[in-house]
This record gives C-alpha cells, sequence and structure tokens, in this order.
C-alpha cells in the first residue's frame, strides 16, 4: 500500500497514478499548444483547431477517469471543478491555447456526474440514509452550489466569448442561468424529499401521506423555480418566448397537482388528518394558480395563443382547489352519512362557482365564460337529481324540486334581463 500511496487526506487514499493522469493531462496540453503554434496560414487552420480540441479533449478525459477511479464520488467531482477553473485560469493567460470552452465541458461533466452519481445514484443506493447529514448544509449539496458559482464566474470572466460564438449577447447568460437553475433545482428537490423522511424518522406525525407530502412540496418548490425561469426568460429572451415556456411549465405543473398530488391520493390514502384550507395540499393549489395567472397574464400581454390555452386551466383550477378542500371537510363530518355530506357540499359549491363564472362573463364581456358557467350549472342541477336526492326522503325531494325550480327561475330571468343591457353597452362602447 506505500507503494501506491502518494498522501492522505482524512480518511482518503490518494494514489501515485493520480499524479501520472495529472502530469499525462498537462503534456497533452502542452502538445495542444505546440500544434497551435506550427498553424500556417487559413488553409490549415480547421485541421490545426481540429487536432488542439481533440488532444485538449484526451487530456481532460484522461484527469476525469482517473480521479474517478482514484477518488470518492464527491472528491472526483470537486477534482473535476478545480481542472475546469485551471483551464479558465490558463485560457485567461495564454488565449492561444483556446481553453475557454474546454473549461465549459469540464464543468458540464462535473454536473452530469454530479447531477447522476452523487445526487440521484445516492439517493437510490441501499445505503442511503435520510439523517446521515445534515439538511441542505452538507457536502453534496455544497458541490451543487460550487458547480453553480463556477459556472456563473468562469461565465463572466470569459463573457466575451461566450456571447461572440453567439447571435444574441444574451444568450449566454441566459444558457449559464437555466444550468444554475437547473442544478439548485435538482439540489434542493432532494433535499425536500431527506427533509419530509427526516421528519418521520424523527417521529413526528404528518397530517398528509409522507409522498403525498412530498410531491406537494416538491410542487411548490418548482412553481418557485417556473417562476425564475419565466422572469428570466422575458428579461432576456422576449415576453412571448417567456408565455410560451411559462405556458408548458404551467401546464406540467397543473396536471402534476390534479392527477397525481390530489386525485391520485385521494382514491389511494384518503384525505388525510390535515385540517380544512390550513394544509400542504391547498397551499400547493394556491402556488400552481399564481403560476398559470402569472403565464395567462403575460401570454395576454404579448397577445400570444398560449393565453387561450391557458384560460380553460385558470378558470377551472380554483374549482378543483376548493372542491378536494370540501371533501376533506366532509371527511370530517361526525354524521351519519358523511357521503351525503360531501355530495351536498359540492353541489352548493359547484352551483356557486357556476354563478360566479356567469357574472365574470359579463364582467369581462366573454360568452366563452358565461356559457362554462351555465353548463356547470345545468351539471350541477343533474348531479343533485340524480345523487344527492336518490337516498332523500319523498317530501325532501319535493322541497329540493321547488328549491331548484326556483333557483332556475332566477338564473334564467337575470340572464335574460342582465345580458341585452351589458352586451348591448359593449357594442356602443365598439361603437363609439
Amino acid at each position: 500500500q506505500r507503494t501506491l500511496e502518494l498522501l492522505k487526506i482524512g480518511e482518503t487514499i490518494v494514489p501515485q497514478y493520480l499524479l501520472a493522469a495529472l502530469l499525462l493531462a498537462i503534456g497533452g496540453h502542452l502538445i495542444a499548444w505546440l500544434i497551435r503554434l506550427g498553424e500556417r496560414g487559413d488553409e490549415s487552420r480547421g485541421e490545426f483547431v481540429f487536432w488542439q480540441t481533440a488532444v485538449q479533449a484526451v487530456a481532460g478525459l484522461v484527469w476525469a477517469i482517473a480521479a474517478l477511479v482514484a477518488l470518492p464520488p464527491l472528491g472526483a467531482t470537486v477534482c473535476i471543478i478545480a481542472y475546469a477553473w485551471l483551464c479558465a485560469v490558463v485560457d485567461i493567460a495564454i488565449p492561444k491555447l483556446r481553453l475557454a470552452y474546454h473549461s465549459a465541458g469540464a464543468l458540464a461533466v462535473a454536473a452530469a456526474k454530479w447531477a447522476v452519481v452523487d445526487m440521484i445514484s445516492a439517493r437510490l443506493s441501499t445505503d442511503y440514509s435520510p439523517t446521515a447529514q445534515t439538511l441542505v448544509l452538507n457536502p453534496a449539496m455544497g458541490v451543487g452550489v460550487l458547480i453553480a458559482f463556477s459556472f456563473i464566474a468562469i461565465y463572466m470572466l470569459r463573457k466575451s466569448i461566450w456571447d461572440s460564438a453567439r447571435d444574441e449577447k444574451s444568450s449566454g447568460l441566459f444558457l449559464v442561468s437555466m444550468i444554475v437553475l437547473a442544478i439548485m433545482t435538482l439540489g434542493l428537490s432532494l433535499e425536500v424529499d431527506r427533509a419530509v423522511e427526516q421528519a418521520v424518522a424523527a417521529g413526528k406525525s404528518l397530517t398528509l401521506h409522507e409522498d403525498q407530502t412530498k410531491l406537494l412540496a416538491l410542487t411548490m418548490l418548482w412553481s418557485l423555480v417556473t417562476a425564475a425561469v419565466i422572469g428570466l426568460t422575458a428579461w432576456l429572451k422576449s415576453a412571448r418566448a417567456a408565455a410560451n415556456v411559462g405556458m408548458a411549465l404551467a401546464l406540467i405543473l397543473s396536471v402534476k397537482l390534479v392527477v397525481v398530488d390530489t386525485l391520485g391520493f385521494r382514491f389511494t390514502h384518503g384525505v388525510g388528518t390535515a385540517k380544512v384550507v390550513a394544509n400542504l395540499q391547498f397551499l400547493a393549489g394556491v402556488f400552481v394558480f399564481g403560476i398559470v395567472t402569472l403565464a395567462w397574464w403575460l401570454a395576454r400581454s404579448s397577445r400570444s395563443v398560449s393565453a387561450g390555452i391557458l384560460t380553460p386551466v385558470l378558470v377551472m383550477l380554483p374549482w378543483w382547489i376548493v372542491t378536494m378542500e370540501v371533501d376533506r371537510w366532509a371527511a370530517g363530518q361526525t354524521m351519519a352519512q358523511p357521503w351525503m355530506a360531501r355530495q351536498v357540499g359540492w353541489s352548493i359549491w359547484w352551483s356557486i362557482y357556476a354563478i360566479l363564472m356567469v357574472i365574470a362573463g359579463f364582467r369581462v364581456r366573454t360568452a366563452s365564460l358565461r356559457y362554462l358557467g351555465l353548463a356547470m350549472f345545468a351539471v350541477t342541477l343533474l348531479k343533485v337529481v340524480l345523487v344527492d336526492l336518490s337516498t332523500a326522503a319523498t317530501g325532501l325531494r319535493i322541497l329540493s324540486f321547488l328549491g331548484l325550480g326556483l333557483l332556475l327561475l332566477a338564473t334564467s330571468v337575470l340572464y335574460g334581463k342582465l345580458s341585452p343591457k351589458l352586451l348591448g353597452s359593449a357594442a356602443n362602447d365598439n361603437a363609439t
């Protein structure tokens, strides 16, 4: 072991072949420099650049492989980051070596290795222990922050080179910003997972299922990241591009919230013991609704077609969020028939929301919103007749039908009286 051991850092043995790999990498870059010095004229420029880049890539690959074999996962990642910084510093001192992109490539390798090996594989490993490390302030998260900082710092040091290779001056900054957001999102997502598992290990009772708690927390985190992506895209690109990106991410978050976070767990694990409204599910719904609203507003301001796609989601998402809370309220009732409480609660909420959509449709002069409200109102009435009253007594059914008839009559009268006035005033405004 002494013949192989060069030095020892803590409990980590640094073997001699790692030093040999470092010398080979340096020698490779010296050869690349000689190739660069041998360039003569524009005719041979392309060939010399190719061989120079190839030798530099092989030199970097030798160092990366040696670090992966010789050191623990995080130690190897740190060595690759150090190599990227070394290339960046040399590039500043000797620009002819063209090491700026090589430095960026080394950082990209470090980021990919950190994401796949140091984070995801470590999380899926059988040896993973959520309580083994401190939340957020742990080596793996620290390396991720180091990679993100390195991307920003190296870009700022060689900003002219990055921007000169692109049509837009902000393209390099936009790319670096998205990379940094991706790194931090992955790291914080796994920290959210760790936080929930640490709470369970500490014996803290969760009002929702453990997996649902993780997913809802991730939904909120990803909503914040989506807001950052939309803002950066609008600042560095254009409002229309931000609207399109926001639409895609908002739709993904909405589908995740409805299908995975709420509906899936409702059928498999029930509603949990959380309080009505004061729970993580409702808060996650508010986060997603805020993202949908932001994306819709940006799309409408930039006159993008994304606004038309997001409008139904914007309208129906509050209905779904409160519907789930009504379900939670009914589950906590002590009456003999909680099923009936749930159905009646849904019918009342759906009727209120249908009326609100009709009123909003008149207010914003949108016919589709009014028609959607009327359709929901019709579905609610049909549900009351076929479901809510299926187990009711005869007298209660008669009273219910009388109430429904009066409600329908009042709605039709109001709709008939208000629509000509409001639509007429809108037409007069357009004419003037």
